[in-house]
């Protein structure tokens, strides 16, 4: 047996509660599970029992063996001092506080329904291709499903909410600047959003506001700090983005990445970087002050055209600058669009508004999520009709989060549908 099923058998108090007694045979009520941890220390926290008519707060730490607790080192560790009670199967050894008081132990062992050991034994014995989950889910509800998601999405939105604390941090609280940083990363999509979220955080939004009044300025900027630029091309474009670069370059002591950064391979030409970076440019250009317009803007649809760019004259002929292409206009499509106001726009949102405590703004976030069309990605794919039929960005979203947190870490017993199949 292991440690997370007596988690999952006290999170769902799967276990006779009558009678229930302590190891020295002290009475004990259980008022509150309390919350579980998903880090380092205790297992649950803000936990209540009734112990022998005495009413206890405090944390609960759970172990397979009661001398679990020493070959764990908890003795060592201050995080501990507040255990009301020690949760085991099996008790074979007494236990301790750092100040030689003992610590009240219940035992498991015979308490908890059989049924529900062989349930959670067989559920992670599937031979599921993809989730130990899948066999069951049709017999799970679709509001359950739907509840599960959006859970997920809150936890999804929340854990987002605090990268980008951190990036404000790093820009003095500067909304712009920090959404500025991590747009570029939404640029990249996938293959080069590393390397375009290390040129926004190169070359600083205000240097480009500066510059804004002419575009070729943005550009050499950008394809200049990107390393993009060859200095001894012949062509009239690039003659004039190093130009304009060399001058910009000395103004503000900017220093250029390595080229090698920039992944071309494997990518369709209309994903190049070249081709993201022009399209980055025009945005800047157009779209002055662009968070507090993502912010203000009171539908989907005004949020889209926001960010529906092209890149200029230059691109509709070439996809890199040395080799001319069939003309074709290198608009950023609906997808991309969409793909960025659901990675960028709508986690920057919803922490702007739980920040300033404006629950209007936070709401509009989830709002426009509804507003958006399902994602089309792996996890999606694996669970589509007839498990489930996907409607909307909201979902998918959730879907992820539940992939990355709890699906591939095996994290089942703490999964709000893994628990309803394990509970049925």
């Amino acid at each position: 047996m292991k440690e997370d099923f007596l988690h999952f058998v006290w999170k769902e108090q799967l276990f006779d509660k009558s009678n229930l007694l302590t190891e020295d045979g002290q009475p004990i009520i259980i008022i509150d599970k309390g919350q579980y941890n998903f880090d380092a220390g205790p297992d649950f926290f803000n936990c209540k029992i009734n112990l022998d008519n005495i009413i206890w707060a405090g944390n609960i730490e759970i172990h397979l063996r009661s001398s679990d607790w020493y070959r764990h080192q908890h003795q060592e560790d201050y995080n501990y001092d507040n255990i009301i009670l020690h949760v085991v199967l099996e008790n074979d050894l007494k236990v301790h506080r750092k100040n030689g008081s003992l610590i009240p132990t219940i035992s498991l062992k015979n308490r908890f329904y059989n049924e529900s050991y062989i349930r959670y034994d067989r559920f992670f014995k599937t031979n599921s291709m993809v989730y130990p989950c899948m066999p069951h889910l049709l017999s799970i509800s679709e509001d359950i499903l739907l509840a599960a998601f959006e859970t997920a999405l809150y936890e999804r939105l929340n854990t987002k909410a605090v990268l980008i604390q951190e990036q404000l941090q790093q820009t003095n609280n500067n909304w712009e600047e920090s959404f500025y940083h991590l747009l570029g990363k939404s640029f990249g999509f996938k293959v080069n959003a590393v390397p375009l979220q290390l040129l926004t955080e190169t070359i600083p939004l205000s240097i480009l506001e500066r510059e804004s009044n002419e575009l070729i300025k943005i550009e050499s900027l950008l394809f200049g700090v990107a390393g993009l630029l060859n200095s001894h091309s012949n062509s009239p474009y690039q003659k004039k983005l190093n130009k304009e670069f060399k001058h910009l370059q000395k103004k503000y002591n900017l220093q250029s990445l390595h080229p090698a950064i920039w992944k071309f391979g494997k990518l369709r030409p209309s994903n190049f970087p070249t081709i993201r970076i022009a399209q980055l440019a025009m945005l800047i250009f157009k779209q002055k002050r662009l968070f507090k317009k993502c912010i203000t803007s009171n539908s989907i649809e005004s949020l889209r055209k926001l960010f529906a760019t092209e890149a200029s004259e230059f691109w509709i002929t070439h996809f890199h600058f040395e080799s001319r292409s069939e003309p074709i206009t290198k608009q950023l499509g609906n997808d991309s669009i969409n793909s960025i106001i659901i990675n960028t726009v709508i986690p920057f949102c919803y922490t702007y508004g739980k920040q300033i405590g404006n629950t209007a703004i936070k709401n509009k976030a989830i709002e426009w999520l509804t507003q958006l069309p399902a994602e089309k990605n792996k996890y999606v794919k694996n669970w589509s009709y007839p498990i489930f039929n996907f409607s909307n960005a909201l979902q998918t979203q959730g879907l992820i989060q539940l992939n990355n947190s709890y699906c591939a870490k095996n994290r089942c017993i703490h999964c709000k549908i893994g628990c309803k199949i394990l509970n049925i």
